[in-house]
């Protein structure tokens, strides 16, 4: 199975950028390895690991946990050790992993194999360079933009004898572990301040608090706020009905209940648009899906696209501050997340893999959104999102609209949205994001070094 392949075809001689060191040449992406198409057929008995899209991290060049191919209904790529696993699907997210055993993977993975001249190490260091990604990303376009043979076969590569490859390979290695050594111990304290909110987000959502914010005004009772949406939004009516509790429900304080979130929404739920890519600067900017990934709206030029035509001014699609936005198709642990948009209005539209709902109050979106990012909230989505193995995972505007959501009198709720955004540890969590953007770029300094001839002697 192993022994099937191809190379690119009509592989244009390449530029040459930069001066290179004396021995060096300029190689075409696409002469450096061979893409294997070997499959492995279905097979109930199998004890294959089976690697998707999901298993390999953006950024990191590594595989996080696998399946197990004898779940699978249909074939999968085949590779071995010492493979190449490219996701081709969104080049920008710079899934690469260079395999340590044999195993089957999603269609979604390219399986390269290096060719005599270049090391396999050296090969996806290639792959995840800054300059590559930036290259492969403006040659693709769409939601879901897959990049193939041909589009990566130009792409021109510096490369020294195998010597110094391993030299270099040897020194990439040696520093990226120095810089992995303080990326644990930033992960460290990100999970135990995660730990701390998600813990806190439980007790806070939950309703245990002691509040001195009673119920005993009839105006400010949960069926007065409910009545107040359902008055402001008549149309949504007949689908506003509340959500038992049941066993997978815990019973809130008094005064408290589960509503599902149709119940809280002004607006929505409603899908985005995703025409292609302009490349240009002339059409309407637009989300990428990364913008929202974090759970918090980024509005920096790795997350925003322009389309390829102007929106109307009136269209619906554009973003008003305070919409609450689900990522409709994702990762398993992606998929659902929520962010509130905080950008000019007028300004941004949205994709077709998000989901945009609308509610009176800003107040009454930050608590949507935090609901939909606490752990009971992350297990619904998780839960409900659908899709076939190795396949990006969905959810629907049903899934939204059905989600459970707790809900009180609104000044206890005000008043646990005081208490969690106070309890956040905002300027910490942007610290350990900022020394985390460090490191990425310090990477790719390092490999700009590499590849200039200025890492090794």
């Amino acid at each position: 199975m192993a022994g099937r392949g191809k190379r690119a075809a009509a592989i244009e001689p390449v530029a040459e950028p930069w001066e290179l060191p004396d021995g060096w040449i300029w190689e075409p992406l696409g002469h450096l390895f061979t893409k294997s198409t070997a499959k492995h057929p279905p097979d109930h008995q199998s004890s294959l690991r089976f690697i998707g899209l999901e298993h390999i991290p953006p950024h990191q060049m590594k595989a996080v946990g696998y399946g197990a191919f004898n779940q699978m209904r249909s074939a999968a790529s085949s590779f071995r050790s010492g493979d190449v696993l490219y996701g081709r699907l969104r080049p920008y997210l710079n899934k690469v992993w260079v395999a340590d055993f044999h195993g089957a993977c999603s269609g979604e993975l390219l399986v390269l194999r290096s060719e005599p001249q270049v090391l396999n190490r050296y090969l996806a260091y290639v792959l995840h360079d800054g300059r590559y990604v930036a290259f492969a990303s403006h040659a693709v376009a769409g939601d879901r933009p897959r990049l193939d043979l041909g589009e990566m076969a130009n792409y021109p590569v510096p490369v020294p004898p195998r010597d110094i490859q391993e030299r270099i390979v040897a020194r990439i290695d040696e520093l990226f572990a120095e810089i992995e050594k303080g990326e644990l111990a930033v992960s460290d304290a990100r999970d135990a301040l995660q730990a701390q909110q998600m813990a806190f987000e439980t007790h806070i959502f939950d309703g245990k608090f002691a509040s001195a914010a009673g119920a005993s005004d009839e105006s400010e009772s949960v069926e007065s706020l409910l009545g107040e949406i359902a008055a402001s939004a008549p149309y949504q009516r007949a689908k506003r009905a509340g959500v038992p509790v049941d066993e997978a429900m815990p019973r809130l304080p008094e005064h408290w209940r589960w509503v599902r979130l149709e119940q809280l929404i002004h607006e929505g739920p409603s899908n985005g648009y995703s025409p292609s890519a302009s490349g240009g600067p002339t059409g309407t900017p637009s989300l990428k899906l990364t913008a929202t990934s974090g759970g918090k709206i980024r509005l920096d030029e790795d997350c925003v696209r322009v389309l390829s035509e102007k929106i109307e001014p009136t269209s619906p699609l554009f973003l008003r501050e305070h919409d609450v936005l689900f990522q409709r198709g994702n990762t398993r642990e992606l998929v659902g997340i929520a962010a509130i948009f905080n950008g000019p209005p007028n300004t941004y539209v949205y994709p077709d893999l998000m989901i945009r709902v609308r509610t009176r109050w800003p107040w009454l979106a930050r608590w949507l959104w935090r609901w939909a990012n606490s752990p009971r909230g992350r297990k619904y989505m998780m839960e409900s999102a659908q899709g076939a193995a190795g396949s990006m995972p969905k959810i629907t505007g049903k899934t939204v609209r059905q989600m459970p959501v707790p809900v009180g009198p609104p000044l206890q709720m005000a008043e646990a949205l005081e208490r969690l955004e106070a309890g956040s540890s905002t300027d910490l969590s942007r610290e350990l994001e900022d020394v985390s953007a460090t490191a990425a770029r310090l990477r790719q300094s390092i490999l700009a070094a590499a590849f200039r001839g200025d890492l090794v002697k």
